[in-house]
């Protein structure tokens, strides 16, 4: 097949990009005004089941106005591809307050549907003319006990670029540059990492080390960024009347308090599971203790090496078993330039899938030719494939929450690795099963470790 290896950019704006943003961003803000102006006098779907369909339709509008997404994917993906691109970080910085500055302008608009009295909530949420808009009428009627008054939110938006946004952003940038010096090569921090657990010992150990020096010369960095979040977390929280650091997270994944304080009351109260696995890891090496660096060491070789045309072949048969479109939606992700697969410097680490209402999902990769990647080739393109889908529904209900998210990913993730466990011998299985066991305790005992950690 004939795969592309790099994201095609052209794929948003072709030919000269300047004059097209430039387009963009004044029609984008022409539909702002004109839908704030007319909600700021006109008040009659605040009572009016038939008015309230319409403005909710004009909402939806705004946000499947390709205008309002192109110029912020162009430069955030130019970015995800080199941190050092200082051209896309100084539009992004002017993109997101011109952004804040137009979402300003309409925030009046659900606040006030929010605040609409009981009664005629009651009268909404039973409406025919408002079925389409039930749920997120539901949400928004939910929401209301946590919300500010118009110029408070407006504040509160101004802030989250300079208390949050920014700050992750410059250590993600800082971070993306950093190189690690080992057997002769300048190795990308996420390479790096990703090479870490299939060395022996002693080349692990030391590889490690030096990852954790150059983590250590950014540690001031990270510190500051770490404070500054928490520290408007908790300011955003104690305005909002949030109890628990939690609760918004929660409520904002469509979830519920009690279905996580259950599982993670669970998860703890077992964690003798992951102790015994470690234990048993321990002895398949050798050693009578492990280390941080060795957590995700492998036990042995399965001596299976994944070319990027093998796994992606790998991928898309186990798609087809589900369903020939799905293998087929796979092939031609490929095919058209909407995945960028190996790792270089100042490249994003790990790996994503960037889905809008408008534009092509694109899928970042930083493929390295084990079996690793393999699975997450898989799990990444499952979310493409989830947010195709998606799109058959209302803008308004494209999007999901991680949580959503993740079932898909990890159902067709397990069928590559079912597919690709056949035809192994004992031990290749034997190593590839223990990979396996050990990305569960990381997904689900490490996850909820990682969550009580912060909740204290």
């Amino acid at each position: 097949m004939n795969h592309k290896t790099e994201w095609d950019l052209s794929l948003i704006y072709k030919g000269e990009v300047a004059p097209q943003i430039k387009k963009d961003l004044s029609a984008i803000k022409k539909a702002y005004l004109v839908f704030a102006k007319k909600y700021s006098k006109d008040k009659k779907h605040l009572k009016n089941d038939k008015a309230l369909r319409k403005a909710l339709e004009d909402y939806e509008a705004l946000g499947k106005n390709p205008a309002g997404e192109r110029p912020y994917l162009y430069y955030s993906y130019r970015r995800n591809l080199n941190s050092g691109d200082n051209e896309a970080q100084a539009e992004l910085m002017k993109l997101s307050n011109f952004f804040t500055e137009l979402s300003n302008q309409i925030e009046f608009f659900m606040l006030e549907i929010a605040k609409i009295a009981a009664p005629i909530q009651k009268k909404f949420l039973k409406s025919k003319e408002l079925a389409p808009f039930k749920y997120m009428l539901k949400k928004i009627f939910e929401s209301a006990k946590h919300q500010l008054s118009e110029p408070e939110e407006k504040i509160l938006n101004l802030k989250g670029l300079p208390s949050h946004g920014m700050w992750v952003s410059g250590f993600s940038r800082l971070l993306n540059k950093q190189t690690v010096n080992f057997q002769g090569k300048d190795l990308p921090v996420s390479e790096a990492g990703s090479l870490i657990p299939t060395l022996p010992k002693e080349e692990r150990h030391e590889l490690h080390n030096r990852l954790m020096e150059v983590y250590r010369g950014v540690s001031d960095f990270a510190e500051s960024e770490m404070n500054a979040i928490l520290t408007n977390k908790k300011i955003n929280d104690k305005l909002r009347n949030y109890k628990a650091p939690f609760e918004a997270t929660v409520k904002e994944y469509e979830n519920e308090a009690k279905t996580v304080k259950d599982l993670v009351a669970s998860v703890t109260k077992n964690f003798y599971i992951s102790h015994k696995f470690f234990k048993i890891k321990a002895e398949m090496l050798g050693e009578e203790k492990l280390f941080y660096s060795d957590r995700a060491a492998k036990v042995g070789e399965a001596n299976i090496k994944v070319s990027f045309d093998e796994a992606v072949s790998k991928t898309i048969s186990a798609f087809n078993s589900a369903d020939s479109e799905f293998g087929a939606y796979v092939q031609e992700m490929f095919q058209n330039g909407q995945v960028d697969v190996f790792p270089k410097k100042g490249k994003t680490s790990g790996a994503f899938c960037s889905s809008s209402s408008t534009q092509p999902t694109f899928v970042l990769l930083n493929h390295i030719e084990d079996f690793r990647s393999l699975t997450t080739l898989a799990h990444e393109m499952c979310y493409d494939l989830h947010s195709k889908y998606s799109k058959s529904q209302r803008p308004i209900y494209e999007d999901y929450t991680i949580a959503v998210a993740e079932v898909a990913s990890t159902f067709f993730e397990n069928l590559v690795f079912e597919d690709a466990m056949q035809g192994l011998d004992d031990k290749q299985k034997m190593v590839l099963l223990h990979d396996k066991i050990n990305d569960d305790i990381s997904t689900i005992f490490r996850q909820i470790a990682c969550f009580n950690f912060e909740n204290e």
